[in-house]
Protein backbone atom coordinates (compact mmCIF):
# COMPACT_ATOMS: atom_id res chain seq x y z
CA UNK A 1 0.00 0.00 0.00
CA UNK A 2 1.37 3.00 -1.12
CA UNK A 3 1.38 6.41 1.42
CA UNK A 4 -1.53 8.21 -0.86
CA UNK A 5 -3.34 5.86 -0.23
CA UNK A 6 -2.79 4.79 3.21
CA UNK A 7 -3.33 8.53 4.05
CA UNK A 8 -6.88 8.62 2.07
CA UNK A 9 -7.97 5.30 3.86
CA UNK A 10 -6.95 6.76 7.10
CA UNK A 11 -8.54 9.94 7.01
CA UNK A 12 -11.86 8.99 5.03
CA UNK A 13 -12.31 5.84 7.92
CA UNK A 14 -11.51 8.70 10.83
CA UNK A 15 -13.77 11.61 9.00
CA UNK A 16 -16.73 9.15 8.57
CA UNK A 17 -17.02 7.35 11.82
CA UNK A 18 -16.75 10.48 13.30
CA UNK A 19 -19.61 12.03 11.84
CA UNK A 20 -21.40 8.52 11.79
CA UNK A 21 -21.33 8.45 15.72
CA UNK A 22 -22.16 12.09 16.21
CA UNK A 23 -25.12 11.76 13.74
CA UNK A 24 -25.80 8.59 15.40
CA UNK A 25 -26.23 10.16 19.14
CA UNK A 26 -27.72 13.39 17.52
CA UNK A 27 -30.56 11.09 16.01
CA UNK A 28 -30.90 8.94 19.53
CA UNK A 29 -30.79 11.99 21.15
CA UNK A 30 -33.77 14.15 19.09
CA UNK A 31 -35.97 10.62 19.13
CA UNK A 32 -35.77 10.14 22.68
CA UNK A 33 -36.62 14.03 23.80
CA UNK A 34 -38.52 14.80 20.84
CA UNK A 35 -40.46 11.53 19.82
CA UNK A 36 -43.03 13.49 17.21
CA UNK A 37 -40.27 16.08 15.67
CA UNK A 38 -38.99 13.43 13.30
CA UNK A 39 -38.41 15.62 10.14
CA UNK A 40 -35.60 17.64 12.27
CA UNK A 41 -33.77 14.35 11.93
CA UNK A 42 -31.41 13.30 9.36
CA UNK A 43 -33.38 10.82 8.42
CA UNK A 44 -37.20 10.42 8.13
CA UNK A 45 -36.83 6.90 9.76
CA UNK A 46 -35.82 7.93 13.28
CA UNK A 47 -35.90 5.65 15.27
CA UNK A 48 -33.32 4.73 18.23
CA UNK A 49 -32.23 1.51 16.15
CA UNK A 50 -31.20 3.82 13.17
CA UNK A 51 -28.94 5.79 15.26
CA UNK A 52 -27.38 2.99 17.69
CA UNK A 53 -27.01 1.10 14.09
CA UNK A 54 -24.80 4.54 12.55
CA UNK A 55 -22.90 4.83 16.15
CA UNK A 56 -21.96 0.95 15.64
CA UNK A 57 -21.02 1.77 12.02
CA UNK A 58 -18.80 5.24 13.08
CA UNK A 59 -17.15 3.21 15.50
CA UNK A 60 -16.19 0.08 13.18
CA UNK A 61 -14.88 2.47 10.62
CA UNK A 62 -12.96 4.51 13.11
CA UNK A 63 -11.40 1.32 14.97
CA UNK A 64 -10.73 -0.22 11.05
CA UNK A 65 -8.10 2.79 10.15
CA UNK A 66 -6.31 1.49 13.03
CA UNK A 67 -4.92 -1.68 10.40
CA UNK A 68 -1.91 -0.85 8.56
CA UNK A 69 -3.68 -2.67 5.56
CA UNK A 70 -6.58 -1.39 3.77
CA UNK A 71 -8.64 -3.38 4.46
CA UNK A 72 -11.36 -4.00 1.92
CA UNK A 73 -14.57 -5.09 4.36
CA UNK A 74 -14.03 -1.65 5.86
CA UNK A 75 -14.23 -0.07 2.41
CA UNK A 76 -17.22 -2.04 1.57
CA UNK A 77 -18.71 -1.31 4.94
CA UNK A 78 -17.86 2.83 4.55
CA UNK A 79 -18.80 2.18 0.62
CA UNK A 80 -22.69 0.71 1.19
CA UNK A 81 -23.29 2.82 4.40
CA UNK A 82 -22.33 5.88 2.91
CA UNK A 83 -24.41 4.51 -0.68
CA UNK A 84 -27.64 3.39 1.50
CA UNK A 85 -28.31 6.60 3.58
CA UNK A 86 -27.48 9.03 0.06
CA UNK A 87 -30.45 6.91 -1.74
CA UNK A 88 -32.62 7.19 0.81
CA UNK A 89 -31.71 11.47 1.19
CA UNK A 90 -32.03 11.10 -2.73
CA UNK A 91 -35.69 9.65 -2.59
CA UNK A 92 -36.60 11.79 0.07
CA UNK A 93 -35.74 14.99 -1.57
CA UNK A 94 -37.54 13.47 -5.11
CA UNK A 95 -40.49 13.31 -2.99
CA UNK A 96 -40.22 16.96 -2.12
CA UNK A 97 -40.03 15.98 1.63
CA UNK A 98 -36.43 17.06 2.36
CA UNK A 99 -35.35 19.59 4.54
CA UNK A 100 -31.82 21.90 4.53
CA UNK A 101 -30.24 19.31 6.55
CA UNK A 102 -31.12 16.58 4.85
CA UNK A 103 -29.81 18.23 1.54
CA UNK A 104 -26.48 18.81 3.54
CA UNK A 105 -26.21 14.90 4.45
CA UNK A 106 -27.00 14.25 1.02
CA UNK A 107 -24.04 15.78 -0.43
CA UNK A 108 -21.67 14.61 2.32
CA UNK A 109 -22.99 10.63 1.83
CA UNK A 110 -22.13 11.33 -1.89
CA UNK A 111 -18.83 12.53 -1.32
CA UNK A 112 -17.69 9.51 1.48
CA UNK A 113 -18.83 7.08 -1.63
CA UNK A 114 -17.18 8.91 -4.18
CA UNK A 115 -13.67 8.97 -2.26
CA UNK A 116 -14.75 5.25 -1.23
CA UNK A 117 -15.17 4.22 -4.65
CA UNK A 118 -11.78 5.84 -5.48
CA UNK A 119 -9.85 3.93 -2.97
CA UNK A 120 -11.28 0.66 -3.95
CA UNK A 121 -11.02 1.22 -7.45
CA UNK A 122 -7.37 2.81 -6.69
CA UNK A 123 -6.69 -0.60 -5.00
CA UNK A 124 -7.86 -2.92 -8.01
CA UNK A 125 -5.60 -1.16 -10.33
CA UNK A 126 -2.36 -1.57 -8.01
CA UNK A 127 -3.25 -4.89 -7.57
CA UNK A 128 -3.57 -5.77 -10.80
CA UNK A 129 -0.42 -3.97 -12.02
CA UNK A 130 1.31 -5.70 -9.31
CA UNK A 131 0.24 -8.87 -10.54
CA UNK A 132 1.35 -8.00 -14.71
CA UNK A 133 4.85 -7.14 -13.30
CA UNK A 134 5.54 -10.12 -10.87
CA UNK A 135 4.48 -12.03 -14.23
CA UNK A 136 7.75 -10.35 -16.51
Amino acid sequence: MNRQESRLYYSLSEIQGSYYVFIGIFILFLSIEYPTESNLLIMEQSTSLFGTLLIGIGCSLFIGKNNKKVHYSVCILGLFSSWSIFIQQVSSAYAGESNFLQNIDLFIQLAFSILWLYLLYWKWVNRKFSKLNSED
